[in-house]
Protein backbone atom coordinates (compact mmCIF):
# COMPACT_ATOMS: atom_id res chain seq x y z
CA UNK A 1 0.00 0.00 0.00
CA UNK A 2 1.17 3.11 -0.96
CA UNK A 3 2.82 5.79 2.12
CA UNK A 4 0.32 9.03 0.83
CA UNK A 5 -2.82 6.29 1.34
CA UNK A 6 -1.66 5.21 5.01
CA UNK A 7 -1.31 8.77 5.83
CA UNK A 8 -5.03 9.40 4.56
CA UNK A 9 -6.47 6.31 5.87
CA UNK A 10 -5.23 7.92 9.61
CA UNK A 11 -6.03 11.31 8.53
CA UNK A 12 -9.68 10.17 7.80
CA UNK A 13 -10.01 7.43 10.85
CA UNK A 14 -7.36 8.35 13.68
CA UNK A 15 -7.63 4.98 14.93
CA UNK A 16 -5.35 2.39 16.96
CA UNK A 17 -5.00 0.65 13.74
CA UNK A 18 -4.49 3.58 11.31
CA UNK A 19 -1.68 4.91 13.94
CA UNK A 20 0.17 1.81 14.09
CA UNK A 21 -0.08 1.02 10.22
CA UNK A 22 1.61 4.75 10.05
CA UNK A 23 4.51 4.19 12.25
CA UNK A 24 5.56 0.77 11.40
CA UNK A 25 5.77 2.81 7.69
CA UNK A 26 7.76 5.36 9.34
CA UNK A 27 9.74 2.84 11.45
CA UNK A 28 10.28 1.52 8.10
CA UNK A 29 12.03 5.03 6.69
CA UNK A 30 9.93 4.32 3.22
CA UNK A 31 7.79 8.03 3.79
CA UNK A 32 9.45 10.59 1.27
CA UNK A 33 9.87 14.30 2.32
CA UNK A 34 7.16 15.21 -0.07
CA UNK A 35 5.13 12.99 2.04
CA UNK A 36 6.45 13.60 5.43
CA UNK A 37 5.57 17.32 4.22
CA UNK A 38 1.85 16.38 3.53
CA UNK A 39 1.57 14.40 6.85
CA UNK A 40 2.97 17.90 8.61
CA UNK A 41 0.09 20.29 6.92
CA UNK A 42 -2.95 17.31 7.62
CA UNK A 43 -1.54 17.59 11.53
CA UNK A 44 -0.83 21.57 11.29
CA UNK A 45 -4.55 22.31 9.78
CA UNK A 46 -6.30 19.74 11.94
CA UNK A 47 -7.65 22.26 14.25
CA UNK A 48 -7.23 26.07 14.58
CA UNK A 49 -4.07 27.91 12.38
CA UNK A 50 -3.38 31.27 13.77
CA UNK A 51 -4.18 34.13 11.79
CA UNK A 52 -1.57 36.98 12.00
CA UNK A 53 -2.77 40.35 10.85
CA UNK A 54 0.49 41.66 9.45
CA UNK A 55 0.88 39.47 6.40
CA UNK A 56 4.56 40.85 5.95
CA UNK A 57 6.37 40.40 9.34
CA UNK A 58 8.98 37.63 10.36
CA UNK A 59 6.55 35.07 12.18
CA UNK A 60 9.48 33.09 13.96
CA UNK A 61 10.41 30.39 16.87
CA UNK A 62 12.73 27.83 17.86
CA UNK A 63 11.46 24.80 18.93
CA UNK A 64 14.02 21.98 20.05
CA UNK A 65 13.73 17.84 19.74
CA UNK A 66 14.49 17.43 23.77
CA UNK A 67 16.74 16.99 26.63
CA UNK A 68 17.74 18.35 30.02
CA UNK A 69 19.94 21.72 30.49
CA UNK A 70 18.87 23.59 28.02
CA UNK A 71 17.11 27.59 28.09
CA UNK A 72 16.29 28.09 24.51
CA UNK A 73 12.97 27.75 24.21
CA UNK A 74 12.44 30.34 27.36
CA UNK A 75 15.47 32.62 26.23
CA UNK A 76 15.53 32.60 22.13
CA UNK A 77 12.01 33.95 22.05
CA UNK A 78 13.32 36.99 24.06
CA UNK A 79 15.84 37.35 21.59
CA UNK A 80 13.43 37.15 18.59
CA UNK A 81 11.51 39.98 19.77
CA UNK A 82 14.21 42.13 20.21
CA UNK A 83 14.42 41.21 16.07
CA UNK A 84 10.77 42.92 15.64
CA UNK A 85 9.35 38.82 15.37
CA UNK A 86 6.18 37.23 15.78
CA UNK A 87 6.64 34.79 18.37
CA UNK A 88 3.14 33.07 18.37
CA UNK A 89 5.15 29.59 20.54
CA UNK A 90 2.65 26.50 20.98
CA UNK A 91 4.74 24.60 23.70
CA UNK A 92 4.51 21.13 24.79
CA UNK A 93 5.40 19.31 28.03
CA UNK A 94 9.20 18.83 28.25
CA UNK A 95 11.21 16.76 30.14
CA UNK A 96 12.31 17.58 32.97
CA UNK A 97 11.91 21.33 31.81
CA UNK A 98 10.12 22.30 28.73
CA UNK A 99 9.28 26.39 28.19
CA UNK A 100 5.62 26.11 28.74
CA UNK A 101 6.19 24.00 31.72
CA UNK A 102 8.59 26.28 33.29
CA UNK A 103 6.71 29.04 32.60
CA UNK A 104 3.91 27.26 34.09
CA UNK A 105 5.25 27.59 37.80
CA UNK A 106 4.99 31.69 37.71
CA UNK A 107 1.61 32.35 39.63
CA UNK A 108 -0.87 33.50 37.10
CA UNK A 109 0.85 32.31 33.72
CA UNK A 110 -1.85 31.61 31.76
CA UNK A 111 -1.08 29.03 28.76
CA UNK A 112 -4.74 28.58 27.29
CA UNK A 113 -6.24 30.79 25.07
CA UNK A 114 -8.37 31.04 21.83
CA UNK A 115 -7.17 32.32 18.16
CA UNK A 116 -8.62 35.74 18.68
CA UNK A 117 -6.43 36.21 22.44
CA UNK A 118 -3.41 35.01 21.09
CA UNK A 119 -3.96 37.40 18.23
CA UNK A 120 -4.52 40.17 20.88
CA UNK A 121 -1.19 39.61 22.50
CA UNK A 122 0.38 39.42 19.49
CA UNK A 123 -0.10 42.65 18.71
CA UNK A 124 0.88 43.69 22.06
CA UNK A 125 4.27 42.50 22.78
CA UNK A 126 4.84 40.30 19.70
CA UNK A 127 5.22 36.61 21.88
CA UNK A 128 2.45 34.41 23.10
CA UNK A 129 3.29 31.30 24.50
CA UNK A 130 0.36 28.78 24.53
CA UNK A 131 -0.10 24.54 25.12
CA UNK A 132 -1.00 22.04 22.66
CA UNK A 133 -4.79 21.82 22.88
CA UNK A 134 -8.15 20.28 20.98
CA UNK A 135 -8.02 23.78 18.90
CA UNK A 136 -4.50 23.41 17.22
CA UNK A 137 -3.12 21.02 15.87
CA UNK A 138 -5.30 18.06 17.51
CA UNK A 139 -4.52 15.36 15.40
CA UNK A 140 -1.08 15.61 16.30
CA UNK A 141 -1.70 15.50 19.67
CA UNK A 142 -3.57 12.10 19.50
CA UNK A 143 -0.64 10.68 17.13
CA UNK A 144 1.59 11.65 19.49
CA UNK A 145 -0.02 10.30 22.99
CA UNK A 146 -0.57 7.37 20.83
CA UNK A 147 3.52 7.07 19.64
CA UNK A 148 4.01 7.84 23.57
CA UNK A 149 1.97 4.72 25.00
CA UNK A 150 3.69 2.27 22.26
CA UNK A 151 7.37 4.20 22.91
CA UNK A 152 7.56 5.29 19.40
CA UNK A 153 8.69 8.69 20.29
CA UNK A 154 11.87 8.83 18.84
CA UNK A 155 10.69 8.26 15.02
CA UNK A 156 12.22 10.69 12.53
CA UNK A 157 10.01 11.38 10.72
CA UNK A 158 7.14 11.57 12.54
CA UNK A 159 9.46 13.87 14.84
CA UNK A 160 9.54 15.93 12.05
CA UNK A 161 6.21 15.92 10.50
CA UNK A 162 4.95 16.42 14.62
CA UNK A 163 7.11 19.85 15.41
CA UNK A 164 6.74 20.99 12.24
CA UNK A 165 3.03 20.61 12.55
CA UNK A 166 2.80 22.89 15.16
CA UNK A 167 4.67 25.60 13.37
CA UNK A 168 2.00 25.87 10.81
CA UNK A 169 -0.65 26.12 13.30
CA UNK A 170 1.49 28.72 14.87
CA UNK A 171 1.66 30.50 11.21
CA UNK A 172 5.03 30.39 11.39
CA UNK A 173 7.04 31.20 7.82
CA UNK A 174 10.78 31.35 9.63
CA UNK A 175 12.16 28.37 12.10
CA UNK A 176 15.14 27.00 13.56
CA UNK A 177 15.48 23.85 15.74
CA UNK A 178 17.88 22.82 18.49
CA UNK A 179 18.67 19.60 17.77
CA UNK A 180 19.86 18.37 21.01
CA UNK A 181 22.19 15.23 20.33
CA UNK A 182 22.72 12.16 22.78
CA UNK A 183 22.03 9.04 23.45
CA UNK A 184 18.36 9.54 24.56
CA UNK A 185 18.24 12.34 21.38
CA UNK A 186 14.56 12.12 18.91
CA UNK A 187 17.11 13.02 16.28
CA UNK A 188 20.36 10.82 16.27
CA UNK A 189 22.25 9.67 19.28
CA UNK A 190 25.67 10.95 16.68
CA UNK A 191 26.04 14.08 15.20
CA UNK A 192 26.07 12.06 11.78
CA UNK A 193 22.54 10.77 12.35
CA UNK A 194 21.34 13.92 13.81
CA UNK A 195 22.87 16.07 11.07
CA UNK A 196 21.19 13.49 8.31
CA UNK A 197 17.73 14.02 10.33
CA UNK A 198 18.22 18.11 10.62
CA UNK A 199 18.77 18.23 6.88
CA UNK A 200 15.58 16.70 6.09
CA UNK A 201 13.71 19.00 8.54
CA UNK A 202 15.08 21.72 6.78
CA UNK A 203 14.17 20.34 3.39
CA UNK A 204 10.32 19.19 4.37
CA UNK A 205 10.35 23.23 5.79
CA UNK A 206 10.93 23.80 2.87
CA UNK A 207 7.93 21.68 1.54
CA UNK A 208 5.38 23.34 3.67
CA UNK A 209 6.54 26.94 3.07
CA UNK A 210 8.67 27.29 6.12
CA UNK A 211 12.35 28.62 6.28
CA UNK A 212 14.44 26.29 8.40
CA UNK A 213 17.89 26.10 10.20
CA UNK A 214 19.34 23.64 12.50
CA UNK A 215 21.43 24.13 15.31
CA UNK A 216 23.25 20.50 16.42
CA UNK A 217 24.59 20.64 20.12
CA UNK A 218 25.90 17.85 22.01
CA UNK A 219 23.72 16.93 24.65
CA UNK A 220 25.78 14.31 26.04
CA UNK A 221 27.41 17.10 28.53
CA UNK A 222 25.19 19.59 30.63
CA UNK A 223 24.24 23.21 28.45
CA UNK A 224 24.08 25.04 31.72
CA UNK A 225 23.75 24.22 35.58
CA UNK A 226 20.47 25.04 36.66
CA UNK A 227 18.05 21.45 35.93
CA UNK A 228 14.17 21.63 37.20
CA UNK A 229 11.68 23.59 36.29
CA UNK A 230 11.94 26.05 39.08
CA UNK A 231 15.36 25.69 38.48
CA UNK A 232 14.91 27.21 34.75
CA UNK A 233 13.59 30.10 36.19
CA UNK A 234 15.75 30.85 38.66
CA UNK A 235 18.69 30.71 36.13
CA UNK A 236 16.64 33.40 34.08
CA UNK A 237 16.61 35.64 37.27
CA UNK A 238 20.66 34.93 37.13
CA UNK A 239 20.56 36.20 33.34
CA UNK A 240 19.00 39.16 33.77
CA UNK A 241 20.72 40.28 36.87
CA UNK A 242 24.13 39.41 35.14
CA UNK A 243 25.13 37.12 38.07
CA UNK A 244 26.05 34.15 35.86
CA UNK A 245 28.58 31.22 35.99
CA UNK A 246 30.81 30.61 33.07
CA UNK A 247 28.29 27.54 31.44
CA UNK A 248 25.48 30.22 31.63
CA UNK A 249 27.09 32.63 30.00
CA UNK A 250 28.64 30.66 27.27
CA UNK A 251 24.28 29.21 27.04
CA UNK A 252 23.09 32.56 26.91
CA UNK A 253 25.41 33.30 23.86
CA UNK A 254 24.73 30.15 22.27
CA UNK A 255 20.51 30.86 22.76
CA UNK A 256 21.41 34.29 21.01
CA UNK A 257 23.39 32.88 18.18
CA UNK A 258 20.81 30.80 17.64
CA UNK A 259 18.23 33.28 17.51
CA UNK A 260 20.15 35.84 15.13
CA UNK A 261 20.74 32.65 12.62
CA UNK A 262 16.95 32.57 11.98
CA UNK A 263 15.65 35.78 10.27
CA UNK A 264 16.73 37.43 7.30
CA UNK A 265 19.31 39.30 7.82
CA UNK A 266 17.40 42.59 7.41
CA UNK A 267 16.06 41.88 10.69
CA UNK A 268 18.89 41.45 12.74
CA UNK A 269 20.75 45.20 11.32
CA UNK A 270 21.79 47.39 14.28
CA UNK A 271 20.11 45.56 16.92
CA UNK A 272 22.21 45.01 20.07
CA UNK A 273 20.87 42.35 22.34
CA UNK A 274 21.43 43.09 26.14
CA UNK A 275 20.04 41.21 29.26
CA UNK A 276 18.59 44.66 30.14
CA UNK A 277 16.21 44.06 26.68
CA UNK A 278 15.86 40.43 27.56
CA UNK A 279 14.41 41.32 30.60
CA UNK A 280 12.11 43.99 29.47
CA UNK A 281 10.86 41.84 27.19
CA UNK A 282 10.17 38.75 29.28
CA UNK A 283 8.16 41.58 31.62
CA UNK A 284 5.99 41.99 28.81
CA UNK A 285 5.32 38.45 28.11
CA UNK A 286 4.24 37.90 31.60
CA UNK A 287 2.22 40.66 31.53
CA UNK A 288 0.39 39.78 28.29
CA UNK A 289 -0.07 36.11 30.02
CA UNK A 290 -2.02 37.38 33.51
CA UNK A 291 1.66 37.53 35.55
CA UNK A 292 4.01 40.21 36.27
CA UNK A 293 7.65 40.13 36.81
CA UNK A 294 7.23 40.83 40.19
CA UNK A 295 5.72 37.39 40.99
CA UNK A 296 8.60 35.62 38.58
CA UNK A 297 11.32 37.52 40.94
CA UNK A 298 9.69 36.38 44.27
CA UNK A 299 9.09 32.39 42.46
CA UNK A 300 12.64 32.25 41.51
CA UNK A 301 13.70 33.32 45.04
CA UNK A 302 11.69 31.14 46.65
CA UNK A 303 13.41 28.37 44.76
CA UNK A 304 17.01 29.55 45.19
CA UNK A 305 16.05 29.33 49.39
CA UNK A 306 15.51 25.66 48.93
CA UNK A 307 18.66 24.58 47.89
CA UNK A 308 20.55 23.88 51.32
CA UNK A 309 20.81 20.56 50.61
CA UNK A 310 24.22 18.99 48.94
CA UNK A 311 26.22 16.31 47.74
CA UNK A 312 29.91 16.08 47.88
CA UNK A 313 32.35 13.86 45.39
CA UNK A 314 33.72 10.60 46.77
CA UNK A 315 36.96 10.86 45.61
CA UNK A 316 39.27 12.47 43.22
CA UNK A 317 39.20 12.76 39.66
CA UNK A 318 36.94 14.64 36.90
CA UNK A 319 33.66 14.55 37.21
CA UNK A 320 31.28 12.58 34.89
CA UNK A 321 27.63 13.26 34.66
CA UNK A 322 25.13 10.83 33.28
CA UNK A 323 22.86 13.10 31.93
CA UNK A 324 19.91 10.68 30.68
CA UNK A 325 19.63 8.95 34.22
CA UNK A 326 19.75 12.71 35.77
CA UNK A 327 16.94 13.56 33.45
CA UNK A 328 15.07 9.94 34.14
CA UNK A 329 15.72 10.63 37.75
CA UNK A 330 14.01 14.24 37.94
CA UNK A 331 11.19 13.07 35.66
CA UNK A 332 10.32 9.79 37.40
CA UNK A 333 9.80 12.43 40.83
CA UNK A 334 7.33 14.76 38.64
CA UNK A 335 5.26 11.85 37.51
CA UNK A 336 5.06 10.36 41.09
CA UNK A 337 4.56 13.54 42.59
CA UNK A 338 0.64 13.85 43.78
CA UNK A 339 -0.48 16.97 42.75
CA UNK A 340 -3.12 18.84 40.93
CA UNK A 341 -0.74 21.16 39.33
CA UNK A 342 -0.47 20.61 35.24
CA UNK A 343 3.17 20.27 35.46
CA UNK A 344 4.58 19.30 38.91
CA UNK A 345 7.45 20.85 40.30
CA UNK A 346 9.03 18.99 42.91
CA UNK A 347 12.45 18.51 42.63
CA UNK A 348 15.81 20.43 40.95
CA UNK A 349 19.31 19.95 40.67
CA UNK A 350 22.49 23.16 40.47
CA UNK A 351 25.15 22.24 39.43
CA UNK A 352 27.99 23.58 41.73
CA UNK A 353 30.77 21.39 38.72
CA UNK A 354 30.55 20.70 35.16
CA UNK A 355 31.42 17.52 33.55
CA UNK A 356 35.35 17.57 32.85
CA UNK A 357 35.88 19.32 36.27
CA UNK A 358 38.85 17.90 37.88
CA UNK A 359 37.10 17.74 41.81
CA UNK A 360 39.07 16.33 45.10
CA UNK A 361 37.53 13.96 47.58
CA UNK A 362 34.26 15.87 49.74
CA UNK A 363 34.50 19.00 47.38
CA UNK A 364 30.75 20.12 46.96
CA UNK A 365 29.50 19.18 43.07
CA UNK A 366 25.92 19.91 43.73
CA UNK A 367 22.92 21.46 45.81
CA UNK A 368 18.89 19.93 45.00
CA UNK A 369 16.12 20.89 46.04
CA UNK A 370 13.23 17.85 46.86
CA UNK A 371 9.45 17.70 48.49
CA UNK A 372 8.16 15.36 50.63
CA UNK A 373 9.05 11.65 52.14
CA UNK A 374 11.15 10.94 48.84
CA UNK A 375 13.89 13.12 49.72
CA UNK A 376 16.31 10.51 50.79
CA UNK A 377 15.56 8.15 47.55
CA UNK A 378 16.08 10.75 45.66
CA UNK A 379 19.41 11.82 46.79
CA UNK A 380 20.80 8.19 46.59
CA UNK A 381 19.32 8.20 42.93
CA UNK A 382 21.20 11.44 42.20
CA UNK A 383 24.30 10.08 43.59
CA UNK A 384 23.85 7.48 40.96
CA UNK A 385 24.22 10.08 37.88
CA UNK A 386 27.85 11.10 39.12
CA UNK A 387 30.81 9.26 38.57
CA UNK A 388 34.79 10.04 39.19
CA UNK A 389 37.38 9.02 36.33
CA UNK A 390 40.58 8.94 35.72
CA UNK A 391 40.78 11.03 32.62
CA UNK A 392 38.23 13.95 30.99
CA UNK A 393 35.31 12.36 28.51
CA UNK A 394 35.82 13.54 25.30
CA UNK A 395 32.50 16.17 23.54
CA UNK A 396 31.43 16.78 20.35
CA UNK A 397 31.01 20.42 18.92
CA UNK A 398 28.28 22.68 17.37
CA UNK A 399 26.77 23.16 14.00
CA UNK A 400 24.39 24.74 12.30
CA UNK A 401 22.54 24.05 9.12
CA UNK A 402 20.80 25.14 6.58
CA UNK A 403 19.15 24.88 3.15
CA UNK A 404 21.63 24.81 0.55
Amino acid sequence: MEDKIIIDQFIQNPSEGNMMALIERAIQDTLSNKNIAYLAKKLGESGEVVQLKCKDSFVADIPSTGGPSSLSTLICPLVLMELNCQIPKLGVKGRPAGGIDVLYQIPDYKIHFDSKQITNILESSGYCHFIVSKKYAPLDARLFDYRSKVGAKAIPSLVIASILSKKIAAGLNYTGLDVRVAEYGNFGHSFEVAERNANRFIAVAKDVGINAKCFLNDFSIEQQSYIGRGESLLALLMIFENNMNYLLKRHLNNCIGMALNVPPREAIKDKQITTENLYRNFGKNLEDQGSSIEKFNKKAKDIQKQHYNIIKSSGNGFLKIDMKMLRDTIVKYQNEFHTDSLFPDPCGVILLRNSNDYIVKNESILTYRAEGEFKKEFENELRACFSINCTPKQTASYKILSYA
